[in-house]
C-alpha cells in the first residue's frame, strides 16, 4: 500500500536493457540496510520490487526491473540516466498515514488526463458521482495532489498547478 506522500527523490544512475524489459539502478537517501530484497517501492507512482541494494562511492542505491508490460503501460520507458523520480516506500502494518495521507483508491471509470505539462495547469476529468464535493486527491508521478476547484459539468474538472 502507498499513500502518495513522497519520501525521497531518487536519481537514475543506470538504465540497462534486459530480455524481460529494463533494469534501473537508482541513487537514494534510503539506508540500504533498511531495504529488504523484495521490498516494494513506488517509483514515480509505479510499484517496483527491489532486486539489489548497496552503497558505494556514488552513494546509496537500489535496483529494480520493469517488465515489458510496465514499459508499455506507463512512462517508465521514458526514464533515462540522470532523471530524478519520486520515491515512496510501501506502508507497513501500523504505519501512520500522516496529516495529508490516505490509502489510494481508484474507482472504476475514474477519469483520465486531459492535459499535461511541467509548469501549466492540468485538468483531470472525474465522474460527478465520484466527486467529494470540492476536494479531490489524485496521484501524479507518485505524488499525492489535492485539487480544490471543481466545475459543474457532466464531469468535474480538477485543476492544480504543478509548479
Amino acid at each position: 500500500m502507498f499513500t502518495g506522500i513522497i519520501s525521497d527523490v531518487g536519481t537514475i544512475l543506470k538504465v540497462e536493457s534486459i530480455p524481460a524489459g529494463k533494469r534501473f539502478v537508482l541513487l537514494t537517501q534510503y539506508d540500504p540496510g533498511s531495504i529488504e530484497i523484495g521490498a516494494s517501492i513506488a517509483c514515480s507512482g509505479v510499484c517496483h520490487t527491489v532486486i539489489e541494494k548497496g552503497e558505494n562511492s556514488r552513494g546509496r542505491w537500489f535496483s529494480i526491473e520493469s517488465a515489458r508490460e510496465t514499459l508499455d503501460l506507463t512512462t517508465v520507458s521514458n526514464w533515462n540516466s540522470g532523471d530524478r523520480i519520486n520515491l515512496e516506500r510501501s506502508l507497513s502494518m501500523g504505519d501512520e498515514l500522516g496529516e495529508d495521507g490516505g490509502l489510494l483508491d481508484v474507482p472504476d471509470g475514474a477519469g483520465g488526463v486531459d492535459g499535461t505539462g511541467a509548469d501549466e495547469v492540468v485538468e483531470l476529468g472525474v465522474p460527478v458521482e465520484g466527486s467529494q464535493g470540492g476536494r479531490e486527491v489524485v496521484i501524479l508521478h507518485g505524488a499525492s495532489r489535492t485539487f480544490l476547484r471543481l466545475s459543474s459539468r457532466e464531469t468535474s474538472l480538477l485543476s492544480s498547478s504543478l509548479v
